[in-house]
C-alpha cells in the first residue's frame, strides 16, 4: 500500500467519525511537501501559517505596566474560568477544550492570570524546553484587548524563565495576527526562520 492509498483510508475513516458533528474545524501542520500535496487533495485549504519567535538573555525584560489588575499564579479552581476565557478569544479553529486545559495546566512550568475586580481578565500557560521555556497559551478576554493584559503576562513570564536561568523563550502565533505579533514584538522578541502552513478543513451539516 502506498501513502496515497493509506491517507485516503484514514481519511474515509475519519470523515466517518466525524459525520455526526457540525461547525468542526480539522486542522493540519504539514512538516513536509507531499502531506500538504495530499490535504489539498482531500479538499483541505491553506489558511495562514504558523511563525516561531523567540526571546534570549541579553536583552533587557521590559518594565511591567501600572496596572488595575493583579498577576497571581493559576490554579485548579480557575480552569473553567479559563475555558470560558479561552472560548471567547478564540476562533473554532485554535480554541481548547476543558480536557485540553486541564493536561495543560498539569504540564506546564508557569501557569498564570490576569484578574481585576475578582474576575479573570487574561491568562497564559508556559511549558519547559531544553533551553529555557514556550510560551504555549496567551488569551485576554476581546473586550479587554488593549489595554496591556497580554503583555503584563507575557513580561511576568518571561521574567520568572529569566530567573531560573532559561537561555531562550519562545512563543508562537499565526502571521496575519498582526496584534500578537505586535505585542509579543514589545516585549522584546524576534523571529526565528522557522515557519509552518497551516491547513484546515470545515465540516458542516
Amino acid at each position: 500500500m502506498n501513502v496515497k492509498e493509506a491517507w485516503r483510508m484514514l481519511w474515509s475513516k475519519a470523515q466517518d467519525w466525524f459525520s455526526h458533528t457540525s461547525d468542526m474545524v480539522i486542522a493540519a501542520i504539514p512538516l513536509k511537501g507531499w502531506f500538504a500535496d495530499l490535504l489539498v487533495a482531500s479538499g483541505f485549504q491553506h489558511t495562514n501559517d504558523v511563525v516561531m519567535l523567540a526571546w534570549e538573555p541579553g536583552k533587557r525584560i521590559p518594565e511591567g505596566l501600572e496596572q488595575p489588575w493583579s498577576i497571581r499564579a493559576m490554579t485548579q479552581d480557575d480552569l473553567l474560568s479559563v475555558e470560558k476565557l479561552d472560548e471567547a478569544a478564540f476562533g473554532l479553529l485554535w480554541r481548547n477544550s476543558l480536557d485540553t486545559l486541564k493536561l495543560a495546566f498539569q504540564q506546564a512550568a508557569v501557569a498564570t492570570v490576569a484578574e481585576e475586580g475578582g474576575q479573570l481578565v487574561g491568562y497564559q500557560i508556559s511549558t519547559a524546553s531544553p533551553l529555557g521555556g514556550h510560551l504555549a497559551r496567551l488569551a485576554v478576554y476581546p473586550e479587554q484587548q488593549g489595554r496591556g493584559i497580554g503583555f503584563s503576562l507575557v513580561v511576568d513570564t518571561i521574567s520568572q524563565f529569566n530567573q531560573r536561568g532559561a537561555q531562550r523563550v519562545t512563543v508562537n502565533t499565526q502571521t496575519d495576527n498582526l496584534a500578537s505579533l505586535s505585542l509579543y514584538s514589545k516585549a522584546g522578541f524576534c523571529e526565528t526562520r522557522e515557519q509552518y502552513p497551516v491547513y484546515a478543513y470545515q465540516i458542516k451539516r
